[in-house]
């Protein structure tokens, strides 16, 4: 069996599954339930660390590097084109200070609120326009929602409640 070339992108898909080995090993060291039934501190970092080593491995194996994704950075800086590729310095920008302004409305508001505000105004910031209000609106609205209910409800697990 030939061993094939990787290219930039599969290394950096092998360096961050061996990263992500390590976060799920390091997870395995926290407790998966709490002596009162709740979920423990390990609970997510499994969750988490397992679902992405599992996709990052995926996404190594079906990688093609033939395909000419790992030659679009150099290829540009070499000829000089431009690709048509806008950057979006403000919107990049007014992500990070959502970002922020969530965790600061999650302590102060609580969970529901800051994640109802924050994914609202996300979503209007990412994908504006009138005719996509109401799916913005709906998604804003329900997500949060039904992130609280699983949750605080069937999962028992405590979330920031503010000073709502």
């Amino acid at each position: 069996m030939r061993l094939r070339r990787l290219g930039a992108r599969g290394m950096f898909l092998g360096v961050l599954a061996g990263v992500l080995a390590g976060y799920s090993v390091l997870s395995w060291d926290m407790a998966w339930r709490m002596p009162s039934g709740q979920i423990g501190p390990g609970f997510f970092p499994r969750l988490i660390g397992v679902a992405a080593l599992v996709l990052c491995l995926v996404a190594l194996w079906r990688h093609d590097p033939g395909d000419g994704a790992d030659t679009g950075a150099d290829t540009r800086a070499d000829t000089g084109a431009d690709t048509g590729t806008p950057t979006h310095p403000p919107l990049l920008a007014g992500a990070v200070c959502a970002c922020v302004g969530f965790f600061v409305l999650l302590a102060v508001a609580g969970a529901l609120v800051g994640g109802v505000v924050f994914l609202s105004g996300a979503l209007m910031l990412l994908n504006p326009g009138r005719r996509r209000l109401v799916g913005n609106a709906a998604l804003g609205v329900g997500l949060p929602v039904t992130l609280y209910v699983l949750f605080e409800r069937v999962l028992d697990a405590q979330l920031p409640s503010g000073i709502f």
